[in-house]
């Protein structure tokens, strides 16, 4: 089936990656809560520990994906800030606090009253203000406030990200050299900042402020512009080693940067930009459609996948028995009722707000 880019970058392969990397980010966590359950657990394969790596793929996608359709509403004349929040507000509000409102009553209210033990480092009125302002990243590296609620630490820098990237498209986005003069010199100062400002740079990684992931993406945006005007094998080519280098990221510790964060992370980046550029623009698009429905659920997976995890090991653990058959029970199970909560999510209650989005 060929390849048809809508008008506000719609690219259907992209959703297929969405989902692979909501799965990596679900099968990090089951052994990780297993284990803290006293149940048994699994996570010596490379890919059961590819959970912060998937979200930094998800960062460089944002940064792709919310660059190329601003630079078409430049071209266009008609990108307009207040429009942009209001996509975004539609798009992450409504699931992200859905969940906080549900892990705050988990932890605060449910556990006590089932006189569940389990230590709230944070008061309940800072663990409201910092979920209400999009500060769980604080929430998380401050106060370790439970699986639940931990895991919108990414949503949070992406909002946090979405304050500040209305800006720089109104002021640089309408010169093209100025756009691309100003994204390098940006990525260029990070690297500084890590090399030489190590107290600068523990606090970003800290607060897991991983801007560089999000400028990669906005290269490679720049980039799709190129890409997209070669010949398929080309093309095709560039998804080769965009496939190749995710089987060698996420499947096997070869690249593997150990005690280097931020050259794994720059490593990502890169790996993610061309694996992204590849989707984007090759001839052909995937047909599976639970896999690109996948995509397209991926933020309801990534944001209840802790949800179900925290309920399936709450019921293994009234089992008499410990066998290795939990284990694969309990990977199977957290990949398909996430799977399935996030499409009843996604038909019955955030399409409502989805609806409302005007492009």
């Amino acid at each position: 089936m060929p390849f048809k880019q809508s008008a506000v970058g719609y690219f259907p392969n992209l959703d297929v990656l969405r989902f692979f990397l909501a799965v990596f980010v679900v099968l990090f966590h089951v052994p990780e809560i297993s284990k803290n359950a006293g149940l048994p657990f699994y996570n010596d394969l490379p890919f059961f520990q590819r959970g912060a790596e998937a979200v930094y793929w998800f960062f460089v996608l944002s940064g792709f994906l919310l660059s190329l359709l601003a630079s078409k509403e430049i071209d266009s004349g008609r990108f307009y800030i207040l429009r942009f929040f209001m996509r975004r507000v539609l798009r992450i509000w409504p699931l992200y606090f859905l969940v906080s409102v549900f892990g705050l009553l988990f932890y605060y209210f449910l556990l006590p009253l089932l006189s569940i033990p389990f230590e709230n480092q944070a008061d309940l009125g800072t663990a409201i203000l910092l979920q209400l302002c999009f500060l769980s990243n604080l929430l998380h590296a401050w106060y370790d406030p439970g699986g639940i609620l931990t895991i919108t630490w990414s949503v949070s820098v992406e909002e946090q990200f979405y304050v500040f990237f209305p800006l720089l498209v109104y002021f640089v986005y309408g010169i093209l050299w100025l756009k691309r003069t100003v994204i390098i010199l940006l990525l260029i100062i990070i690297v500084y900042l890590y090399n030489f400002f190590p107290s600068i740079a523990l606090v970003l990684e800290e607060l897991g402020l991983y801007i560089e992931l999000f400028l990669i993406g906005i290269i490679a945006a720049e980039l799709f512009h190129v890409v997209v005007k070669w010949r398929d094998s080309f093309k095709n080519g560039l998804l080769f080693i965009g496939l190749l280098l995710f089987g060698l990221l996420f499947f096997t510790d070869w690249l593997l940067i150990p005690d280097h964060f931020f050259l794994w992370r720059l490593v990502n980046g890169a790996a993610a930009s061309i694996m992204i550029l590849a989707l984007a623009t090759v001839s052909k698009s995937c047909k599976i459609q639970w896999l690109v429905l996948g995509g397209k659920i991926s933020y309801g997976i990534y944001m209840y996948h802790m949800i179900i995890i925290t309920g399936l090991v709450f019921v293994f653990q009234q089992l008499p028995y410990r066998t290795s058959i939990i284990m694969l029970c309990l990977n199977f199970l957290s990949i398909l009722c996430t799977y399935l909560l996030a499409w009843g999510s996604f038909r019955f209650f955030e399409a409502r707000f989805l609806k409302m989005k005007k492009y």
